[in-house]
């Protein structure tokens, strides 16, 4: 078992930037890191590393929205007997930025605390060694397809989105899929303290820009009239908004987790609608999430 002793993150020197050209050979200065995390921990083996960092990247790109990955990473052992160590990443276009300034700093290190106790000790995405099906690391999968453009067309990225949504808040169900999500949608996030009509029409034309997409269909005129004006008649506008409401949706069923598994928390959202017990411990259940977004 390992833990992290500390982290910090900080803008790249000039020094910083000019060892990352000699590390990768990279010669376009746009693949340049914008942010230096380092992280001090104990590990038993350096094979430990990787899944911490993994675990890093997850917390990152889940406080705000953001593409956060790595770049590169150089591992510097205290033993006199082992020698540094770098890696290095493929690029990917970084579509999504966020910033950290000062007011955000003492937030980002309180999320950081809370959600590397919940979290596995690997993160979530592509390089989890769980071989179990995880319907929340399965979100975070298609959160971070659709964060990373890589030449995605837009309605490619939103079907990534929806399916995210559906791995969380469906179960099983074969009739009135686009109602019970957008409902569900709707009820989680307006108790975390977000509009939840807004919520619900952005997932409706989410969910008909993923049918569409999935069927190999352009989106109706009248959908796409409706969406033009939502949204300033730009896809990507209806992208960013669905995008974070998969990234709350996440931090929630990360804190729901610790009670609750998939089908049980599914059940809790259908019977608060009809039963008052179940609505307070629904909203119980939200209320210890929503200081991660405050």
């Amino acid at each position: 078992m390992t833990s992290f002793a500390e982290f910090e993150l900080r803008q790249p020197t000039r020094a910083d930037r000019e060892r990352e050209v000699h590390w990768t050979n990279i010669r376009d200065f746009d693949t340049q890191p914008s942010v230096i995390l380092t992280l001090q921990c104990q590990a038993s083996s350096s094979v430990e590393l990787p899944n911490h960092l993994q675990q890093a990247v997850t917390i990152l790109r889940l406080f705000d929205l953001g593409s956060v990955a790595l770049i590169c990473y150089e591992m510097i052992p205290e033993s006199l007997l082992e020698m540094p160590e770098v890696f290095t990443f493929p690029v990917s276009d970084f579509e999504e930025k966020y910033m950290i300034n000062p007011a955000r700093e003492e937030r980002l290190v309180y999320f950081w605390q809370r959600m590397s106790q919940m979290l596995p000790y690997e993160g979530y995405g592509y390089g989890s060694s769980k071989e179990e099906i995880s319907p929340i690391n399965i979100a975070f999968q298609r959160y971070s397809d659709a964060l990373v453009a890589d030449n995605q067309v837009v309605e490619r990225r939103i079907t990534n989105v929806m399916m995210g949504l559906e791995s969380l808040y469906l179960s099983n169900e074969s009739s009135e899929i686009s109602y019970r999500l957008r409902m569900r949608v709707a009820k989680v996030l307006g108790l975390l303290g977000k509009d939840p009509y807004k919520a619900k029409q952005a997932v409706n034309h989410a969910y008909s820009v993923r049918s569409s997409f999935s069927h190999g269909d352009n989106i109706s005129k009248d959908v796409r009239k409706e969406i033009d004006k939502a949204y300033d008649g730009n896809l990507n506008v209806l992208l960013k908004v669905v995008l974070d409401l998969l990234r709350i949706s996440i931090i929630f069923h990360v804190v729901a987790h610790e009670q609750f598994n998939k089908q049980s928390l599914v059940k809790l959202m259908e019977d608060a609608a009809i039963d008052d017990s179940k609505e307070a411990e629904l909203k119980r259940l939200a209320e210890s999430a929503r200081d991660l977004l405050a």
